[in-house]
């Protein structure tokens, strides 16, 4: 599963945002163009253990990259 979390350098979260869960980055990003405003975010997967669950999300004009993954 997937969660949001926030950026120093982006937008800040509502509780309902922070406590949302996703089971991939498509469903994410589907969700992502109608409730989230632009900027960046963090995503952990909780399945993993270390650092490497957690990765930066880019949300800008239409376009959801997700660092490691690519353009979603």
């Amino acid at each position: 599963m997937l969660r949001l979390l926030q950026h120093p350098n982006g937008p800040k979260l509502t509780a309902e945002q922070r406590t949302k869960r996703f089971r991939s980055y498509v469903e994410l990003a589907d969700w992502a163009e109608k409730n989230l405003p632009h900027g960046l975010y963090f995503v952990r997967n909780s399945a993993a253990t270390t650092l490497a669950g957690l990765r930066v999300v880019r949300h800008f004009k239409g376009k959801f990259h997700v660092e490691g993954r690519g353009y979603i």
